[in-house]
Parts: structure tokens; sequence; C-alpha cells
């Protein structure tokens, strides 16, 4: 019986020293795995944050539809023009010509940037396409003041068409109008105001849309 008692004393030191064992094993493979996540966490963290602040390494992801611009060679000259006058922009994306072209090494083939959170492409691809008033921006103002910024930055060296209509000097078309404008010209009087002006006016279209119909 003593003995049968001491062989039990024996196992069940055994089984604390197993029941250790396997508890350092749990705690070391819980920090193996709360490590490993931790470690892709910053990882990711870190593919996200080069994205973003380094975007011309041409990872910054594009929007599946986006305005895709022809230009003869000042498509970079272009795209700092804008990037200039609008102050939510930043380039993305750059394609540079290599030895295998086209154009001369190092110069810019393809340029994504991003105005006002408008994702638009740039292309250098010589004098062969034109813009034309077929396609403009629109800038939505909350105010007079700036449509009256944007009015005069845009029209500098371009030139003012109408109906909140201008083309800038790269020969882009742009609208600037106030942000509540269809519903302010559905009514005829403001419609009929906004045929008569170049750079819009908001307090008169919003005069012509107070008369009663």
């Amino acid at each position: 019986m003593w003995c049968f008692g001491r062989s039990f004393l024996r196992l069940e030191k055994y089984a604390i020293v197993y029941e250790f064992i396997f508890r350092c094993f749990v705690f070391w493979a819980t920090s193996e795995l709360a490590l490993s996540i931790s470690s892709r966490h910053c990882t990711l963290d870190l593919e996200s944050d080069r994205a973003m602040t380094d975007p011309l390494g041409g990872e910054f992801p594009m929007n599946k539809i986006t305005p895709f611009l022809w230009f003869d060679d000042n498509a970079e000259a272009v795209a700092d023009y804008y990037l200039s006058i609008f102050p939510n922009g930043r380039k993305l994306n750059e394609l540079r010509a290599t030895e295998a072209g086209p154009g001369p090494k190092g110069s810019v083939i393809v340029l994504d940037l991003e105005l006002e959170g408008q994702q638009v492409t740039f292309l250098n691809g010589g004098p062969y396409n034109k813009l034309s008033d077929a396609f403009s921006f629109v800038v939505r103002c909350e105010n007079q003041q700036e449509i009256d910024m944007y009015w005069a930055k845009l029209t500098e060296g371009g030139s003012e068409t109408a109906c909140g209509w201008l083309k800038d000097k790269f020969g882009v078309s742009w609208q600037v109008v106030p942000v509540h404008m269809t519903k302010l010209v559905s009514h005829p009087a403001a419609m009929k105001a906004m045929m008569s002006m170049k750079k819009l006016d908001i307090a008169a279209l919003e005069q012509a849309a107070s008369q009663p119909q």
C-alpha cells in the first residue's frame, strides 16, 4: 500500500511538471501568435502609409473610372498649375519614359493626380488630339468669394465663355458654379439670368429664383 502511494506521489509530481511544461508551451504559442498578428498588422499599416506618403512609387490605388486627358507634351506643367490652384490636390502616380521610349528618357508619359478628391490622369500623347468644350470639369463653390477666386485663377491666360464656363490657358474647359446651381436654374427667371452671365453671380441668381412663377 505504501509502495502504491509512493508511486502515486511520483506520478503526481510528474503530472505537475508536465502541466508546467504544457502551460509554458501554451504561453509561448500564444505569444508567438500575438507577435505574428501584431507584426502583420504593422506591416499592413506600413504598406498603407507608404502608399499614402510615397504615392509616386506607383502604389497608389486609382478609382475604377477616372477622366483621362490627352495633352501634347506639357502634362506635368498642367498638373503643377492645377495643384497651385486647388488646395486639396496631390500627385499620385507617374510613368516616365525609359530608354525604350516613347519620348526622351525621363520625360513624363502618364501622370495621375487628385484635385479636391477627384482623380484624373494626364497623358503626353503628342499633338494629334485636341481638347474641346465637349469635356469640362465642374467646380462647385460654396459662396461668391470662392467663385471669384477660382474664376480669376482659371481664366488667367485663358478666356471667359458663358454661363459659368471658361477655358484655361491649357485649353481645358471648366464650369465654376454654386453648389445649388441645379435648384437655382430650375426657376425660369434664374435660368434666363444665367444665360446673360459669364461669371456667375449667386446673389443675382438667387434674387431671380425668388420671384413668383
